[in-house]
């Protein structure tokens, strides 16, 4: 089965993850710490591996995880705009992290303020 480009998929398709995980960044959005974490337990191989994919990666342990950090940081402060998007959850965060590791787009890296090992 050929599907072309311009095709939407049938949504009965679509895999549950993606309702998961932009149900999360929703909430995120409306400040929930909980939700980031387990959007954290969710997507954390994901995310290490758009940032390794991007070269953003030396195989240097705390520079990973500072960019891995980065990242979910800018999930969170740009999480209040997300819009379920034609490519879903997944390439909204995907696009979010690619954005947080492009210094002309997201700044300068910052020491992340948000401490996922909290409970509280």
């Amino acid at each position: 089965m050929v599907i072309s480009a311009l095709e939407r998929p049938d949504p009965s398709h679509v895999d549950p993850r993606h309702a998961v995980v932009g149900e999360l960044v929703h909430q995120c959005g409306w400040g929930d710490e909980s939700a980031l974490a387990d959007l954290f337990d969710r997507t954390y191989f994901l995310v290490v591996a758009v940032v390794r994919a991007a070269g953003r990666s030396s195989g240097r342990e705390g520079e990973s995880a500072a960019a891995v950090l980065n990242a979910y940081r800018w999930i969170w402060h740009r999480s209040p705009h997300y819009v379920e998007a034609e490519r879903g959850a997944f390439g909204w965060l995907v696009d979010h992290v690619l954005d947080s590791l492009d210094p002309a787009v997201s700044g300068p890296v910052a020491p992340a303020p948000i401490d996922l090992g909290a409970t509280g």
